[in-house]
């Protein structure tokens, strides 16, 4: 699923969904979009839809990387909910937990954490925020230009994590409110080994 903030001035913009439920949702986001207290509209939408519905939400927590100074997101209480909205919700969050991705979905759409290392820099912190066998959708902290070599870490459950070299075809920069810009990345220089363990890690993604 998406989220879009509809901040009071300014144009939507998304954050990575870590978890929802019929009472709240979980954002990651590494900038203080909001404190906690504060209520904010949201839209939420399904992957490939064209837009979504509007919900007010009440930030209740911030969470911080542990044993880091660095915030990991922020958890939301859906507030002030119409009786049409409560069930627009519940069947939106119904649909979410009746699909298999595997089932429906060529590639999954995921909100993990993942290590880039850049030639431009030395490290950057992403999210996915899709990927497939050709490439991935990055959220990062900072931009990066259109033909820049990375390499990304992807984690694994088990071993060592998948790293994996792509070449940036796209780019889309935030506005300075949004703590977000994203990069559309192509792998390159895949070996026959690291595209059959790509497979596996995707396999393993749309089976959960």
């Amino acid at each position: 699923m998406r989220a879009f903030v509809h901040p009071k001035d300014g144009r939507p913009y998304e954050l990575p969904v870590r978890d929802i439920s019929a009472g709240g949702i979980f954002l990651l986001t590494a900038s203080a979009v909001c404190q906690v207290g504060d209520v904010i509209d949201l839209e939420l939408a399904e992957p490939d839809t064209a837009g979504g519905f509007l919900v007010k939400a009440e930030a209740v927590r911030a969470v911080m990387v542990p044993e880091k100074d660095d915030q990991l997101g922020i958890g939301f209480q859906f507030v002030d909910l119409r009786p049409e909205q409560q069930e627009a919700l519940r069947k939106f969050v119904g649909g979410l937990l009746d699909k298999n991705g595997g089932a429906r979905r060529a590639y999954p759409r995921v909100s993990h954490r993942v290590a880039v290392q850049c030639t431009a820099v030395k490290e950057v912190r992403a999210i996915l925020r899709d990927i497939s066998i050709g490439g991935a959708r990055l959220f990062v902290e900072v931009p990066l230009a259109v033909g820049e070599r990375i390499a990304l870490e992807l984690q694994r459950d088990r071993g060592a994590p998948l790293r994996l070299i792509g070449q940036v075809v796209s780019t889309y920069w935030a506005k300075p409110e949004e703590p977000y810009d994203q990069a559309g990345v192509q792998f390159i220089d895949l070996t026959d080994a690291s595209r059959s363990e790509l497979r596996a890690y995707l396999g393993n993604l749309l089976d959960h």
